[in-house]
């Protein structure tokens, strides 16, 4: 837990208090008590200034300590700030927030929204000039979103729908077993410090591709 609160930039340790004071993220008055007796600490917080004898004091105002009473304090504290650390890393992934998304559309039967958000995503991921493993991964939950959409509307373009859904997992298949091929490559590096074989690794490929687009 100290680990996370000094290591907060003071933006996000800003964005922190907001979140926990958020009716809706925390509903535990001395989980607030406790962040802002932190707060006067940051970014120095010290295994002292959390003992069960300092926040005993501080928090509740006694001098004995009731053990269970502050193990709770703490797992709720913990609780609201996992659930913080959860989000950030939620709202940085933009694809994963159009996927849940997509998917509320879909179970709401929002016919209209549904589709453009689905042809968005389609549009983003044939024009992207950066692909990743993140890139296939999330095609495909997009294409098996549209596939369950069809399935349970009876819809009679199931069967192109289910193609798609295949395409794009075999590119994310094959993506990963190229990404797995290169970690392999790359460990050999580290342990026989010869470059020689990420050339060769690289030279494949290419020769593989060349050989393909002249098919």
């Amino acid at each position: 837990m100290l680990d996370f609160i000094n290591k907060f930039s003071e933006e996000e340790l800003h964005d922190f208090g907001l979140f926990i004071r958020s009716h809706y993220h925390n509903t535990v008055n001395n989980v607030i008590i406790l962040f802002d007796y932190l707060c006067t600490l940051y970014p120095k917080i010290s295994k002292k200034d959390i003992s069960k004898e300092v926040i005993s004091f501080v928090i509740y105002g006694e001098r004995e300590v009731n053990e269970p009473k502050i193990k709770k304090l703490f797992t709720d504290f913990r609780d609201v700030l996992i659930r913080f650390l959860k989000q950030n890393e939620f709202q940085k992934d933009d694809s994963a927030g159009k996927i849940m998304l997509l998917r509320s559309f879909r179970q709401m039967r929002f016919k209209n929204k549904y589709r453009a958000l689905l042809n968005s995503f389609r549009k983003d991921y044939t024009e992207s000039y950066i692909v990743n493993e993140n890139t296939y991964a999330d095609m495909y939950k997009a294409e098996e979103e549209n596939f369950n959409y069809l399935l349970f509307a009876v819809d009679r373009r199931i069967a192109p729908a289910y193609k798609k859904k295949t395409e794009a997992l075999d590119h994310y298949l094959v993506f990963q077993k190229l990404k797995n091929y290169y970690d392999y490559v790359i460990s050999e590096v580290f342990l026989t410090k010869d470059i020689e074989v990420e050339k060769l690794f690289v030279k494949e490929i290419l020769t593989y591709v060349e050989r393909n687009l002249s098919d």
